[in-house]
């Protein structure tokens, strides 16, 4: 990449954040090192990085840090999902496809969606990676590791929590370098600046969770009241017609299920009657369908 594409980069990714303690220059040179090892280490190619930039932004800022068309990877610690890996698109699926046929394309930008196989095929690259920067980031606390693909970023404020995140940033050239692109790494504020962000308010924290709690009490769900469920070949089925009795064995009229969409039987409950209608009364709550 030429000083102008550069400068560019530079320009753009200090409008997504603050900068860290340190800076790029401290961690040029050790990243720069340990991207060409995992290469060489993970995927026998020999790689260079370039353009290394960092800095600090809330998770809002994140998706205009992401290249174009990348492979997302949610990044976990101890189960809890606290960062996210991006790589060019177009690098991504290079290497995905050099993975299976040993042939490097010359390749930058995206090329063709990403799929759950290409971000397995590259599940060891991403895990290298951050083993590496570990050992290249004294002030990382434990490695985070690859968690699952991210489809799509736009789902990012469901999967992420909303706190600062120190991110990484890198132009990562392979083979002879005609493929190319920028690679983006976000992780907990503090982890590659060795300063965290400052604590909540807790007034201000408690009252975000307390407009969190009623927006998702407010939201509609649907319960649906099944009475029995049964099992019969499809050809049965297909032979149905309107007119045809199905018997229902009488315990059939003792439990009725409150199901949710997704979710299976939430309630249970005995079918009645109150003012004229029908009604279900609710009882102790019972996992079990009726069947």
């Amino acid at each position: 990449m030429g000083e102008q594409q550069a400068s560019v980069l530079r320009r753009i990714t200090a409008k997504r954040g603050t900068a860290l303690q340190g800076g790029a220059a401290a961690l040029a040179q050790p990243v720069a090192i340990m991207l060409g090892k995992v290469s060489r280490a993970v995927l026998g190619l020999a790689a260079s990085a370039s353009a290394i930039a960092t800095g600090r932004s809330g998770l809002d800022g994140l998706p205009g840090l992401v290249p174009r068309g990348a492979l997302l990877v949610v990044l976990e610690r101890g189960g809890a999902p606290l960062g996210l890996f991006g790589l060019d698109g177009g690098v991504a699926t290079a290497l995905s496809e050099y993975r299976l046929t040993g042939l490097l394309a010359a390749r930058s930008g995206p090329s063709r969606p990403i799929t759950e196989i290409d971000a397995e095929l590259l599940r060891e690259f991403v895990d290298a990676t951050l083993a590496g920067l570990r050992e290249a980031v004294p002030d990382m606390s434990t490695t985070l590791v690859f968690s699952r693909h991210l489809a799509d970023l736009r789902a990012l404020p469901y999967v992420l929590p909303d706190a600062p995140l120190d991110w990484l940033s890198a132009e990562l050239s392979l083979g002879e370098g005609e493929t190319h692109g920028t690679v983006l790494i976000a992780l907990p504020a503090g982890e590659l600046s060795g300063t965290p962000p400052p604590r909540p308010n807790s007034a201000s924290a408690q009252a975000w969770r307390n407009r969190l709690r009623a927006a998702v009490e407010a939201a509609p769900a649907t319960l649906d009241a099944v009475l029995y469920r049964w099992r019969m070949p499809l050809a049965r089925v297909e032979a149905l017609a309107p007119g045809d009795v199905i018997d229902l064995p009488r315990e059939a009229l003792d439990t009725v299920s409150l199901v949710a969409a997704g979710a299976g039987p939430v309630l249970a409950g005995r079918l009645g009657q109150t003012r004229g209608q029908r009604a279900i009364r609710i009882g102790p709550a019972d996992a079990s369908s009726p069947e």
